[in-house]
């Protein structure tokens, strides 16, 4: 019996360390009682149920304690945890338990990291479509354009023309003329795209359909320009002005005669070798350059020694000229090159133009894919006696030609 009096006096010194206040107090006082009384078998029973309840109130006690320090929780989370401890809120009341605890979260302070799933309020959307930045078409528009319903276009060209018409004394022989006529021809082209796309993300609206289209139709024409501009005419590639114009000569204005030569220098040369090539039958009526080199061009001086900005370029706006010729901006020009003409002498012909077709191609049906595809057909054409109208070269080379030796 003494020995169970023992522990019952050392779960009771268990239960002083978490009770707080009377009920400390009370289970203190038993103590001492206990230490005090005979160890008969109805008082060790007696204290036995008294320590039961003692520790009842301990856990409500420690419970109330615990909710003090961590405040109160929202009424949806006491609702869950009294649903998650339903069985042993039953076993307390049936007295099959002793104790039951469970944990409320503290009431935090609300912030962005409360919100998941997406915005609150929800971000505004703006409209249309950022693309990529993409090379502005330029040539293409400067050039006339003209359509054909066959897969070749030709022309009739004057070549090899011999004699003269002059004076003749009465009685002597005519001047005679002669030459020849050529055919020139050209075949028509073909560029092209596609995009695949999903059922579903075509099910999205306009807004991907507009866009798979507008990105179709922007890098064929920038491909088309591509070609009308350096291509080499060989295979499916068209026969671009470049490849088809004179190359510069200093020789226009005598080579090694002019000072300090400049880009102002080599562009008044070329656009007087047009003249005289033309016979005044074509002159400029554009100047395509890199963006880089139109910048230096408003930075050219008169001279090294004299300062002054050359007043024959002018500005409106954007706009830049030189001697009312307008000078184009094109990152289709590589740096440092050129292209000078008479842009109406370079015939865009289109058998198609620009097609937008949607079907299906290969696996297409089975795997759920739509093939956007866009085509253009045409030719260019720059005949063969108007090549002269057009002069394309480097500024470092023509400017060394120009300077004087």
């Amino acid at each position: 019996m003494e020995e169970k009096l023992k522990e019952l006096l050392t779960k009771m010194d268990g239960r002083v360390e978490t009770a707080t206040g009377k009920l400390k107090t009370e289970i203190e006082g038993l103590i001492n009682d206990l230490k005090e009384a005979s160890a008969t078998s109805e008082v060790v029973k007696g204290l036995e149920e008294r320590v039961a309840e003692m520790e009842v109130k301990a856990a409500k006690a420690s419970k109330s304690i615990e909710k003090s320090t961590k405040g109160l929780g929202w009424s949806e989370a006491v609702t869950k945890a009294l649903e998650e401890n339903k069985e042993g809120l039953e076993s307390l009341i049936s007295g099959k338990r002793d104790s039951l605890k469970f944990e409320l979260k503290a009431v935090a302070n609300i912030s962005s990291g409360n919100i998941s799933g997406g915005d609150v309020p929800q971000a505004e959307r703006f409209a249309g479509f950022d693309a990529l930045p993409s090379r502005k078409v330029r040539l293409l528009s400067l050039m006339s354009s003209r359509s054909t319903s066959a897969d070749k276009v030709e022309w009739v060209y004057q070549d090899a023309k011999e004699g003269s018409a002059g004076q003749t004394a009465e009685g002597a022989t005519y001047n005679q003329i002669d030459f020849e006529w050529k055919v020139g021809n050209e075949e028509v082209k073909k560029t092209t795209a596609y995009i695949k796309v999903t059922d579903e993300m075509l099910a999205k609206g306009s807004i991907v359909s507009q866009e798979i289209n507008n990105e179709l139709l922007r890098e064929v024409t920038k491909a088309v320009e591509k070609t009308a501009y350096d291509g080499d005419g060989t295979g499916t590639n068209l026969n671009g002005v470049v490849t088809q114009a004179s190359a510069f000569s200093a020789a226009t204005v005598g080579a090694n005669t002019v000072d300090n030569a400049n880009e102002v220098d080599v562009l008044t040369v070329a656009m007087a070798q047009i003249d005289i090539a033309q016979e005044g039958d074509a002159s400029a009526n554009a100047i395509m350059m890199h963006p880089a080199d139109i910048a230096k061009l408003k930075l050219e001086k008169l001279s090294a020694t004299d300062k002054r900005y050359v007043g024959r370029l002018m500005a409106a706006g954007q706009n830049l000229s030189l001697d009312g010729v307008p000078i184009v901006p094109s990152t289709l020009i590589a740096k440092g090159d050129y292209l000078i003409g008479d842009f109406a002498f370079a015939e865009l012909v289109q058998r198609e133009g620009m097609a937008i077709e949607i079907g299906y191609e290969g696996t297409d049906f089975k795997d759920g894919f739509r093939t956007i595809r866009c085509q253009w057909r045409g030719a260019v054409v720059v005949r063969h006696n108007r090549r002269s109208a057009f002069i394309a070269g480097d500024f470092a080379t023509d400017q060394a030609a120009l300077e004087t030796t």
